[in-house]
């Protein structure tokens, strides 16, 4: 058994988002659990949550006796952002074994802008500029996560959050650096992602490779959207996901 840490992003409802893969991860005999989300107001926040569920998730092995001592990263959108961060600040922690990134957003100086985010920031400038928090419209979330499974799209919709103002500032014009980690890491993003360039997707996985780890594993999904587990190719990217915790060392 390994323990599944898994970090939602701006707007995510985790228990929706994983909502998939933690039933499959569970039913292959692994523990799956959310960083709390709770009180997020800053990135630094999110950054925090994914720390905390770390150790907690220490305590919890050590609890169990578990012979497996793995601890799996797994990062949405902010929180793929969150996930590198906290695995730098972990990189000397032997149960940290591997890091999965699923449409990741970028680090400082990589440009990552789409049609569909220049115009939900433009209309969203004074909220970014002042870092107020944001309740997005149905229509302004959709066209960021689409395309999508019609079921799973509504569902994401329906379930989205407030967008915490200082986070999103953050996120849009001073993002964290990214920093050395040197842990397994795999790299999933969407092929019509209209949140995060796929531009931007493949040139952060040259970085990645070359910068943080050189174990590093990236899959392109043709004709996926912003959030990968609720696109037509969710069971392959799920399997995808199963296989690579299942062969880590």
């Amino acid at each position: 058994m390994a323990l599944i840490i898994c970090v939602d992003g701006l707007g995510g409802h985790p228990e929706t988002t994983f909502a998939d893969l933690a039933r499959f991860l569970e039913v292959n005999r692994h523990h799956v659990t959310f960083a709390d989300i709770e009180g997020i107001r800053t990135h630094e926040d999110r950054i925090q949550s994914v720390i905390q569920a770390f150790r907690n998730g220490q305590s919890m092995l050590d609890e169990m006796n578990e012979d497996d001592r793995r601890i799996i990263l797994i990062g949405h959108s902010a929180g793929g952002s969150a996930v590198r961060v906290a695995a730098a600040r972990l990189r000397d922690e032997a149960s940290l074994s591997g890091v999965v990134l699923l449409s990741q957003a970028m680090p400082r100086f990589t440009w990552y802008m789409t049609e569909a985010l220049a115009k939900a920031m433009f209309w969203r400038s004074i909220d970014l500029l002042f870092a107020r928090d944001i309740d997005m419209t149905s229509e302004e979330y959709t066209s960021l996560i689409q395309p999508a499974v019609s079921a799973k799209l509504r569902k994401s919709v329906d379930a989205r959050q407030t967008i915490p103002g200082p986070e999103a500032r953050t996120l849009a014009f001073w993002a964290p650096r990214l920093e050395r980690y040197d842990k397994p890491t795999l790299v999933i993003y969407g092929e019509r992602d209209q949140w995060i360039s796929t531009n931007a997707h493949r040139k952060l996985c040259f970085k990645i490779a070359r910068k943080c780890t050189s174990h590093l594993e990236s899959n392109e999904i043709p004709g996926a959207g912003h959030i990968i587990l609720a696109s037509d190719s969710s069971v392959q990217v799920i399997e995808m996901i199963k296989r690579w915790i299942n062969n880590l060392a």
